[in-house]
């Protein structure tokens, strides 16, 4: 098996090379939900709708199979009275097919003020697959399980820098609650040091922490912040959007695992190297992943890069070492303004057990806004 999966990378990627374009972190800009400032102060109309089908065919000793069918659905209107700042109300609603009602169904708010290169919200924030984080710190079903975070988040983006730093405060525990305060933070940055019409080189850094807190609560745990943080590089070979194969790109990462408290965990400190090499192109757009990990963990990550388990009927089993080789095929079809399909095949070799597996999905998201009212200038 092993030796038919490594001819299948060999045969995939000579015809990718001769013909196709690689890049490495999956491309997830289809799925992101951005506030940012509209073109003429304001009240505006506007709905996020996202469709899911999700299915993983694991029978493994560290991640459960199952599917995950349904869609979300946020309405909402959005106030801008000047040229800075927005702000935003609605609902948000999840629904899984075959479940009686809602999974959640919650308010939405945020603050958004805007400078060139600057976005500073409050509320509801641009939380989930938006923040860019490789998939061993976040899982990819975040888009669907926890794509609501509220906080507070300061990103600096332009032509060298996307900077995105945030603080999701997820539980909130009053005194003599029976519940840990929880909150999710971190920092995303890729930093852009040459770019050319032909090449692109960067360095990207994240570091993220999942913080458990205990002076509260009466559970009596005591508190623990689990720490995750890496750093990689990004070389990219840029083919142009009008030609067939538009951009190859190769991206390695060091992975650290690291828990700051007196509360016990499993396992204390891990690392993992994460190899990407991507080929995109107008057909379709596929990648090689390559992950070591060794005692790693991630409270937010893939299930299937960490050495802890999260099964349902076996949780907390061990791997102390993970080894994963993935090949992915993805498409983003952009049918008309604001509807994207996207397709994903994503099947991966465990090195250490010997078994292949698969995971796939289909996504649909439609983000249409609309100007209620423009807001009348005063004259005076």
């Amino acid at each position: 098996m092993l030796k038919m999966l490594i001819g299948l990378c060999a045969s995939l990627l000579y015809f990718g090379l001769s013909s196709y374009k690689l890049s490495a972190q999956v491309d997830n800009s289809s799925f992101f939900e951005r506030k940012q400032l509209f073109e003429e102060s304001g009240l505006y109309a506007g709905i996020n709708t996202f469709g899911f089908l999700r299915h993983k065919a694991f029978d493994n000793n560290i991640a459960d199979g199952y599917s995950l069918l349904g869609y979300q659905i946020n309405p909402y209107l959005a106030w801008q009275p000047g040229a800075r700042f927005r702000i935003d109300a609605g609902i948000y609603m999840l629904r899984d097919f075959g479940a009686n009602g809602f999974r959640q169904i919650s308010p939405t708010f945020s603050f958004t003020y805007q400078e060139p290169g600057f976005r500073m919200i409050m509320g509801n924030l641009d939380g989930a697959l938006n923040h860019r984080l490789i998939e061993p710190f976040q899982n990819f079903e975040r888009v669907i399980d926890r794509r609501q975070e509220t906080g507070i988040q300061f990103l600096v983006e332009n032509e060298r820098i996307f900077w995105d730093t945030w603080l999701d405060w997820r539980n909130d525990a009053q005194p003599g609650s029976n519940q840990k305060e929880s909150v999710f933070a971190g920092t995303s940055a890729f930093l852009t040091f040459s770019k050319d019409d032909e090449y692109t080189f960067g360095v990207p850094i994240q570091v993220t922490a999942q913080h458990f807190g205990a002076r509260l609560d009466t559970t009596g745990i005591p508190a623990n912040t689990l720490l995750n943080y890496a750093i990689g590089a990004s070389l990219a070979w840029n083919g142009g959007d009008n030609t067939f194969m538009q951009q190859v790109k190769f991206e390695p990462y060091l992975a650290f695992y690291r828990t700051l408290g007196t509360a016990t965990m499993p396992l204390e400190t891990g690392e993992g190297y994460y190899l990407n090499f991507t080929l995109d192109n107008q057909a379709f757009d596929f990648m090689i992943s390559y992950w070591f990990g060794q005692d790693f963990y991630s409270h937010e990550g893939g299930y299937l890069f960490s050495s802890i388990g999260n099964k349902w009927d076996n949780p907390l089993q061990i791997e102390n070492k993970r080894e994963l080789l993935f090949l992915r095929f993805y498409k983003d079809i952009k049918m008309e303004e604001g509807l994207v399909i996207s397709f994903r095949f994503e099947p991966y070799y465990d090195l250490q057990n010997q078994f292949l597996e698969y995971a796939g999905g289909l996504y649909f998201s439609y983000r249409p806004s609309f100007l209620l009212s423009q807001k009348v200038q005063s004259t005076k």
